[in-house]
């Protein structure tokens, strides 16, 4: 209000709700601290009810003192416990196993013959048969089935980040209106199917799927710099080391001369 009325500066300067929440304290004393008030409350109210032996009052005092601690209770965050838990481990190699054959389909198909375009669908009842067409949202599916690939360790991470840069530059190389990817393309020549179109429903699939991959990468970066600082820095002490024993050379055992070593110094006698 004092910014709206009277400096009319910083008006659009605010914390949002998810920022003060996090800025929050959520223990007890915070609770108790925020509501101070009703703690002084509580304890004027007790001490008239004593003083006039009134119930009432000290019964609304004890209220008025425990109700920071009502507000923590009710407020905590509750930690729901993961679905997967509550499997045994014969039920959790059976999920496995059927998102191995899943991730089959994805793997024989996601191939340059096929531009990376995963296929629509793969028919076996009659006759074994590839539906040679893909949609935006096939393709953003392909990404999450990499995705969980790696997740679930069926693929490694140099071999996910290599079909996904595959697949991403298959999308860019589509033909697109404004754009939008169109909703059916030929796997084999990355035609569009006619009538051409554009669905609002695929494409908006294909963008939660791109921000998922996009949140995927993010990660798979910082990842990947921290192993290769850590592959740095062992490299690194392999020269050092290298370069001592070099430097101070071994007989029988013996450094022939001081070598430093901690706090320590190993002479010859």
């Amino acid at each position: 209000m004092y910014r709206r009325i009277i400096t009319h500066k910083h008006l659009l300067e605010w914390t949002t709700s998810e920022e003060a929440e996090k800025q929050a304290k959520s223990n007890l004393a915070a609770y108790y601290n925020q509501m101070a008030t009703n703690v002084l409350a509580g304890v004027i109210s007790i001490g008239l009810g004593l003083l006039k032996a009134n119930v009432l009052a000290i019964l609304l005092g004890v209220w008025w003192m425990l109700i920071p601690m009502v507000m923590w209770y009710v407020s905590r965050e509750i930690e729901k416990p993961k679905a997967i838990d509550a499997l045994n481990q014969e039920e959790k190699e059976y999920l496995l196993e059927i998102g191995k054959r899943t991730w089959d389909f994805f793997a024989t198909y996601l191939t340059e013959e096929n531009n990376y375009l995963i296929p629509d669908n793969y028919q076996e009842d009659r006759k074994e048969k590839v539906v040679l067409r893909t949609s935006s949202t096939n393709i953003g599916l392909s990404l999450l089935a990499v995705i969980s690939a790696y997740d679930l360790h069926y693929i490694e991470l140099e071999e996910a980040m290599d079909l996904l840069e595959k697949i991403v530059n298959t999308i860019e190389s589509l033909a697109k209106w404004n754009g939008h990817l169109y909703n059916w393309y030929n796997i084999k020549t990355k035609e569009p199917l006619n009538p051409r179109y554009v669905s609002t429903v695929d494409s908006g699939n294909l963008v939660g799927y791109l921000y998922v991959a996009k949140a995927f990468l993010e990660q798979a970066s910082k990842r990947r710099r921290r192993s290769q600082r850590g592959r740095t820095f062992l490299a690194h002490g392999t020269k050092k080391a290298k370069e001592r024993k070099r430097e101070y050379g071994e007989r029988d055992g013996v450094p022939k001369r001081s070598v430093p070593f901690g706090s320590v110094s190993l002479r010859k006698n």
